[in-house]
């Protein structure tokens, strides 16, 4: 009679995924009170990167765009409250054209889109309605547009000649209730944040739906009010603007890590109204504290974990 014995002959790979969560930016450094002097705000919102890492800021209620270094060093500002070339009423957003420089700035009661150089000098306007934020495509340096009320997202050139639109209002797949953000990353896919369905939708640069994540409250994923996302790359960041955080997603919307908590202190917020990537670094626009905070080093989204199991071969 021969014995029966386990002899190892294999590991047999039997995976399992599993979820890993990215480490989020940490604090470094915050500019900025409440005010109307140079470097001081009135509800931020909007910021974006330049090329050369400076910072772009759309100091909403005070009417004008400010510049500063990437440490928050004031360099210039312009614009004041009008309708005409080169002043604002309420500009909510900037983007930047990482080619050439240029700034494209969502003035939101004028109802119109401004093109400026990175001096701020006034280059080209044309007309939406009422924008809630702007972008632009890193591929074909088209400009894409949020319309808050409409519940449309438009494409331009960057001179701005209308391409095309898409959505309509509604919870479904590919349309929208209070579109509030856009950002597009390196394929020209585009993201578009949506205030009331608290969702954020996924779509091709020709407007095609592609998928979608996020459901109302205060979980991981969930959110309240988002607006004004940015890309950096592998993942995105989402001002949830409700809930006082930013939250941290790779491009197919898997949650990776919180930003951020309610309050006054350093690394906290109060209504963050829209997140920037550059430089390694992430800036935020904290509304109600009158203040921009930067974050870093960029978070990379987690892989998933793989787990093998060992199995024994038996012979006799």
């Amino acid at each position: 009679m021969h014995l029966r014995r386990p002899l190892l002959l294999a590991f047999v790979a039997l995976f399992v995924a599993s979820t890993a969560f990215a480490q989020c930016p940490s604090w470094l450094l915050k500019w900025g009170t409440q005010g109307n002097a140079f470097g001081q705000f009135r509800f931020p919102q909007g910021p974006s990167f330049a090329p050369t890492g400076q910072v772009y800021v759309a100091d909403s209620q005070n009417n004008r765009i400010q510049e500063f270094t990437g440490n928050g060093t004031f360099i210039l500002f312009w614009g004041s409250l009008g309708n005409t070339n080169g002043r604002f009423n309420l500009p909510v957003a900037t983007a930047v054209n990482q080619n050439t420089g240029d700034v494209y700035v969502a003035d939101q009661q004028n109802n119109r889109i401004q093109k400026f150089s990175s001096a701020g000098a006034f280059q080209t306007k044309w007309s939406v309605s009422f924008p809630s934020d702007v972008a632009v495509d890193p591929v074909t340096g088209d400009v894409i547009v949020t319309e808050l009320f409409s519940n449309l997202v438009k494409r331009f050139t960057a001179t701005g000649t209308f391409l095309f639109s898409w959505g309509g209002t509604g919870t479904g797949n590919g349309q929208f209730k209070n579109p509030s953000g856009v950002t597009v990353d390196n394929s020209g896919d585009i993201y578009i944040t949506e205030q009331t369905n608290n969702r954020v939708q996924k779509f091709s640069p020709a407007g095609a739906y592609l998928l979608q994540w996020g459901t109302p409250g205060a979980g991981p994923g969930q959110f309240s009010r988002p607006v004004q996302p940015a890309v950096d790359g592998g993942g995105i960041y989402v001002t949830d603007s409700g809930n006082d955080r930013v939250q941290y997603f790779d491009l197919l919307g898997a949650f990776q890590c919180t930003v951020g908590s309610t309050g006054v202190g350093d690394g906290q917020f109060v209504q963050p109204f829209g997140v920037a990537a550059g430089g390694g670094t992430i800036v935020v626009a904290d509304r109600v504290n009158h203040r921009m905070q930067r974050f870093g080093p960029l978070a990379t989204p987690a892989p998933s974990i793989t787990w093998g199991r060992l199995k024994s071969l038996y012979h006799e």
